[in-house]
């Protein structure tokens, strides 16, 4: 899934099962933010040092086990909870139970912020686990594909040609199709190219049952304040349904339909921003710049605990550590 369903749909689906714009959009950002979060070094704010939980990646280090296991597996690519470590597979299925339970422990948190931004978290995994059925987070070769095609807006078949240095990890072997809600494709497995089994998917329908499926479980927490869900299920499909391939227009489209839902798009820097004093000038800043061991040193906000930008991180690190607890990752080569 993209910006338009991590943030966009799920923005509006908090906001049908009865919570309010504000906690709405909290959970959104926090679904998306998962996808903009890279940073891996150490913060510093006066007195404290805050190491930030990575949820995202950028280009090789894809390759590195460390990436896969701390990254992929926790947030994009949720296996099914290990019930036997001798016939367990890290190929994502959707809605996994580990997820659930990640969402439903995420509302048993005190604080408010917290527990929407735990949520919003869990509802990434989720809907990721729809896209990424039949992926992995790990390099393997169940992951190869071959005979990719996908469909053009006149019903005919493209052939999407893949270079042979993309890994064979998650789905990097299909590019974003998988993560296109308006797209038709279809592929071969090698092993099975023999008896012509040609595997098709129809994003917009795996976006469909995402949506409803996660509405439901928001529902379940907002209690009697939800909408019907056929009262809006038709304006997503519709959403969904926009063939254009360019995100940031796709989500104009989001905005236009939800005005009085998104006053303004997705900003990834807002919560970042909310943690640093604007009022600071140049020379200001350049006094403050680097502390006496040379780290970047930030001035520590009033009531740092509780901004979000730190209970994103700190939310990150619950469900990652939950995760790889659940998962039988204790081989000692791959794990560094």
């Amino acid at each position: 899934m993209q910006k338009d369903f991590h943030y966009y749909c799920i923005g509006i689906l908090a906001y049908k099962a009865g919570f309010s714009q504000e906690d709405s959009l909290t959970i959104a950002h926090a679904s998306q933010y998962i996808d903009d979060s890279r940073a891996s070094k150490r913060h510093h704010f006066d007195d404290i040092a805050f190491e930030p939980a990575r949820t995202s990646h950028v280009g090789l280090e894809a390759f590195k086990w460390n990436v896969q296991k701390k990254v992929y597996l926790p947030f994009h690519f949720l296996p099914e909870e290990a019930t036997n470590a001798y016939n367990f597979s890290y190929k994502v299925k959707p809605l996994p139970e580990l997820a659930i339970k990640l969402f439903k422990e995420a509302f048993t948190e005190p604080n408010k912020n917290f527990r929407l931004i735990r949520a919003g978290i869990a509802l990434h995994t989720i809907a990721d686990s729809y896209s990424h059925q039949g992926f992995s987070g790990i390099e393997d070769s169940g992951n190869l594909i071959i005979n990719i095609k996908q469909k053009k807006k006149d019903g005919s078949w493209k052939d999407i040609k893949v270079s042979n240095f993309m890994p064979m990890i998650g789905h990097a072997q299909v590019l974003d199709i998988p993560d296109r809600p308006y797209l038709s494709w279809q592929f071969e497995y090698p092993e099975e190219t023999l008896f012509d089994n040609v595997v098709e998917i129809n994003n917009t329908e795996r976006c469909m049952q995402a949506a409803e499926d996660i509405f439901n479980l928001l529902k379940s927490i907002a209690g009697n304040k939800s909408q019907e869900w056929d009262s809006f299920k038709d304006t997503l499909l519709e959403l969904f349904s926009y063939h254009q391939k360019d995100l940031e227009k796709r989500c104009y489209n989001w905005q236009l339909k939800f005005n009085e839902i998104f006053k303004r798009p997705y900003d990834s820097s807002k919560w970042w921003n909310e943690m640093i004093p604007m009022w600071l000038t140049f020379q200001e800043w350049e006094k403050l710049r680097k502390d006496p061991n040379n780290h970047l040193c930030f001035p520590k906000r009033t009531n740092f605990g509780n901004a979000n930008w730190v209970l994103f991180h700190k939310a990150a690190w619950i469900q990652r550590n939950f995760v790889l607890d659940h998962l039988p990752i204790d081989d000692p080569v791959k794990i560094s």
